[in-house]
């Protein structure tokens, strides 16, 4: 009993094309907003970084002081830079941990998912 083979005969011009779709409205527009998005945080981390860099308080020279004196400015000098730090901390967490990160995990979620299904 002979077995009857089909052959199946790709014209040259349709071999090695593929059809590309254009994205969609949503896709087209969450890409754009990821782009502003990491944009946003590089330029609000950079701003921030050279905030605290040029308003950090100068540390005073604690040259020849007692070793219970050098202690106590030390820790006064932490505490300073910890009440200078938390303003920045927290126009950080307003900025971009509460705003743009939850944005964005949304769109990176709703485009990586759809292109599974």
């Amino acid at each position: 009993m002979a077995r009857q083979v089909n052959t199946v005969e790709i014209p040259v011009s349709e071999a090695g094309s593929t059809q590309s779709v254009p994205p969609t409205f949503l896709e087209g527009l969450g890409g754009q907003i990821l782009v502003w998005s990491g944009l946003w945080v590089l330029i609000t981390s950079t701003a921030l970084i050279i905030l605290f860099i040029v308003k950090l308080p100068a540390m005073p020279g604690y040259v020849n002081l007692p070793p219970e004196e050098f202690k106590t400015e030390l820790a006064n000098y932490k505490q300073l830079c910890e009440v200078f730090l938390n303003p920045i901390k927290d126009i950080f967490d307003i900025t971009v941990t509460k705003t743009v990160i939850p944005i964005v995990t949304l769109l990176l979620g709703y485009l990586f998912g759809k292109g599974k299904s």
